[in-house]
């Protein structure tokens, strides 16, 4: 979209909201001797242009430590095109979700390409691929690897509402197969043709990453309803091996993440009966920390010991990436989200010590108040103020603070400078090893 982009809308310092995404380490930073994370993403512009204008490429951006972020331009730069939509070709419209495998020498890119076959007509959503030696130069294939007619149990011709002849087939995510060495599985949403126009997860198995044959049967169980309502919409499917289980993590309708587990040795059961009912993700994370309902299309990631989950962040704009970690209750579909110290990609670890926040200063009418900081160690951390439904409000910190006592004063104002309304506020403090909350009742 470079022809499109123009200076950022008014009260934003950027112009591209960061979409569906994948996490592939690299290779090592010669001037830092750590390796590489990169980041892949969907490019969706801010500004009111047509619909096939955008989400037209992905974006790339990569880190040796979480902190400093990097494109082509340096530092802070990495709004840059990683792969772009191609006149005449299955993904001539828009490029979406992207997941990355490595296989050898070579990393392959899988993507989603939507194009309309005709002028004017359903525009179709197909599976293609990519590859590259370097993570930064990409060729993709001229045709897709996987579309819905290859597929037996999903509908062809989804004429009339909601997709008026367009095929759903889209958010691609591979891995090896745990059962069967030199194998790979595909991970993927298509829409049911017996419970349309209901979606649900599908699986496709290859052994060169080229080939793929689907599995007869979608996993029915991700088209049970939620305690939330039916279920239509499952996207971003992705699996990971957790405490004994595989969890199978999905966007339902547009909305909050869900996960389902199972104890099969195979992750591609399709049995329902075998995987529980659909949890959702915010409701079993320790503290229930308020930014998981704006969560969208999570992936896992795992650095050595230490395990990760991102997720793009809608609310914050932005895509989060929080440490996974055993919560105090020790169940087994439960888990804290938290933020380790970061050393490099490719050493993680912890941090002693106990951090403390109080109230030093607040009194009924005065919107000012007072926060007491105390860090065992010098420590990243992150103070910003929430409201009682969870939209961050302001950002006070964002920085390193030395050890000992740090004073901060909120001035009772929002990110915009408007003083906030009477009620309740939680002031968050996010370190390596944690977060502190504190409870501010406002009274203006």
């Amino acid at each position: 979209m470079e022809d499109l982009l123009l200076p950022p809308p008014p009260g934003r310092h950027f112009t591209i909201q960061p979409r569906d995404f994948a996490l592939v380490r690299g290779f090592v930073d010669p001037s830092t001797n750590r390796y590489t994370l990169h980041l892949f993403y969907i490019r969706h512009s801010y500004y009111n242009i047509p619909a096939d204008a955008n989400e037209r490429n992905i974006g790339h951006a990569w880190t040796t430590d979480f902190n400093g972020w990097y494109g082509p331009a340096g530092l802070n730069q990495p709004d840059t095109v990683a792969l772009t939509a191609r006149a005449g070709k299955f993904d001539e419209l828009h490029v979406w979700a992207p997941t990355i495998v490595q296989r050898g020498s070579m990393f392959y890119m899988f993507y989603t390409g939507v194009r309309s076959d005709v002028q004017g007509g359903p525009q179709h959503q197909r599976i293609g691929v990519a590859t590259s030696a370097d993570l930064v130069t990409w060729t993709p294939s001229d045709d897709p690897v996987l579309t819905a007619p290859q597929i037996p149990w999903v509908k062809k011709d989804p004429s009339g509402a909601p997709y008026l002849g367009a095929q759903q087939l889209r958010d691609p995510f591979v891995m090896e197969d745990p059962t069967s060495s030199g194998t790979w599985l595909m991970f993927f949403v298509a829409e049911d043709s017996i419970n349309a126009p209901k979606m649900a997860v599908g699986v496709a198995r290859s052994t060169d990453l080229i080939a793929w044959a689907p599995l007869e049967k979608p996993i029915s169980s991700t088209e049970r309803p939620t305690f939330q309502g039916p279920t239509t919409i499952v996207e971003s499917p992705h699996v990971f091996r957790r405490n004994g289980q595989w969890w199978l993590l999905y966007t339902v309708n547009g909305g909050q993440i869900f996960f389902e587990t199972t104890t099969s040795t195979d992750p591609t059961d399709t049995v329902a009966v075998h995987w529980t009912n659909p949890v959702q993700l915010q409701a079993v994370t320790e503290g229930r920390p308020p930014e998981l309902q704006y969560w969208h299309a999570s992936e896992y990631l795992r650095i050595g010991s230490t395990e990760y989950l991102a997720a793009w962040d809608t609310n914050d704009t932005s895509i989060d990436i929080a440490g996974m970690f055993t919560p105090a209750n020790a169940a087994l579909d439960s888990v804290r989200l938290s933020c380790p110290q970061i050393t490099g990609v490719d050493d993680p670890r912890g941090s002693g010590g106990e951090v403390r926040m109080s109230i030093s200063r607040h009194r009924w009418g005065d919107p000012e108040v007072g926060l007491r900081l105390e860090l065992p160690a010098r420590l990243l951390v992150r103070l910003a103020v929430y409201d009682i439904a969870g939209r961050r409000r302001t950002t006070l910190l964002d920085r390193e603070l030395p050890d000992g006592v740090t004073d901060v004063t909120w001035d009772g104002r929002d990110a915009s400078g408007i003083r906030v309304a009477s009620g309740i506020y939680y002031v968050r403090l996010m370190h390596p090893t944690g977060a502190v909350v504190s409870r501010v009742v406002m009274i203006q």
